[in-house]
């Protein structure tokens, strides 16, 4: 099981990112709202799906809010992710 990630926060941005086991939104969901380091350290290195409400989030790539159904919708070609944490909108 994934354990939670050490977490340090932006001040005055909200942000919330929550990752599933599977494709198109299925499986075990997490959620977190800071930044986690090391997912493989946590057992949670594979994210097939993801939903970003709030925030921007940089995983391999920099996301805005938004629904990523598969791993490809955001640009990469593995489901692997080693570590992401919130950023600002720096647009």
């Amino acid at each position: 099981t994934c354990a939670p990630c050490p977490t340090a926060t932006l001040p005055k941005q909200q942000h919330q990112l929550q990752t599933y086991e599977r494709n198109d939104f299925r499986g075990r969901m997490l959620e977190f709202r800071s930044d986690c380091p090391s997912l493989q350290e946590n057992n949670c290195g594979d994210i097939l799906s993801h939903h970003i409400p709030k925030g921007f989030w940089r995983l391999q790539h920099l996301l805005q809010p938004g629904k990523y159904r598969q791993f490809s919708d955001w640009g990469t070609i593995t489901a692997r992710v080693g570590s992401f944490q919130p950023t600002l909108d720096i647009s």
